[in-house]
């Protein structure tokens, strides 16, 4: 009995020294409180320790582009992180050079607010405005791109340079394929593919990058996206469709959107070099 009594203890107390051990890795590796981000030498934001630096700026009213939605992949969030910054994690050396990590470019959706950082990002991020649109326009072009044209409804004029993209933001959603408003001349090729039985949703609001697909000066104070529903692929037909594109490919006259930009880095410079042009994809 007395044997069975000292093993009960001493189980007990390797429980407890392993549970000790476990909350003291914690509080050191994974620190609690406010930590403060300085941005650009001059404007200082308060955030949760344990926090993304992506969510800490978004939280703050400072709006970073992020295509992939924070997983790391298209590296649009890079920017220079200067005093405790963390070493680079494989997502990141994946995407950046080694000069570009030496100099301290880091990804914000892959940083990890641990103590008072430090952190230069370009001007245009700060004074990036969110725009409450309305479609003016939505139709199908091709059997899964569709077009849609949206309508800022801000008396400030929406201008934007060749390049640009902007931000948008899905809220949660559940909806069928089966109604979309698909053109009749797109209407066989999804019902060859048996599109209406596909299902999509979000338990919460997702932002995405699309490019801005019209003219500037054509076509001012409108907004024209072109956008590609992703499907799953053949390899793997259970897997869930595009978040944004799926609610983006539901969308109707006069539904409300939430618009973040614009963002623009990618448009031609006057330069003696020789310029290749590619066209591929969407938008």
């Amino acid at each position: 009995m007395s044997e069975v009594v000292l093993g009960s203890v001493v189980f007990v107390v390797i429980v407890l020294v392993l549970c000790s051990v476990i909350l003291l890795a914690r509080s050191v590796l994974l620190p609690t409180g406010p930590v403060t981000v300085r941005i650009n030498e001059r404007q200082d934001i308060t955030a949760r320790a344990g926090d993304r630096l992506l969510t800490a700026l978004s939280d703050s009213g400072i709006s970073v582009p992020s295509a992939c939605g924070g997983a790391g992949t298209c590296g649009q969030c890079r920017m220079v992180i200067g005093e405790n910054r963390s070493p680079a994690l494989p997502t990141e050396a994946a995407l950046l050079t080694r000069v570009e990590l030496a100099s301290g470019l880091r990804l914000a959706c892959q940083t990890t607010l641990r103590s008072n950082i430090s952190v230069t990002l370009p001007e245009s991020l700060l004074t990036a405005q969110t725009w409450e649109c309305t479609v003016v326009s939505s139709r199908t072009i091709a059997p899964i791109i569709r077009e849609i044209v949206l309508a800022p409804s801000s008396a400030t004029a929406f201008t934007f340079e060749p390049g640009a993209f902007v931000q948008i933001e899905a809220p949660a959603y559940d909806l069928t394929f089966a109604d979309y408003d698909i053109a009749p001349a797109h209407r066989s090729a999804w019902d060859q593919q048996g599109l209406d039985a596909l299902r999509a949703q979000s338990k919460g609001s997702v932002s995405r990058a699309y490019s801005i697909a019209n003219n500037a000066l054509a076509d001012a104070g409108r907004i024209v996206l072109l956008v590609r529903l992703a499907l799953p692929p053949p390899q793997n037909p259970d897997a869930p469709p595009g978040v944004v594109s799926s609610w983006l490919f539901g969308l109707r006259k006069g539904d409300p959107v939430s618009v973040t930009g614009p963002f623009s880095s990618f448009a031609a410079r006057t330069t003696e070099r020789e310029m290749v042009f590619i066209g591929g994809g969407v938008g």
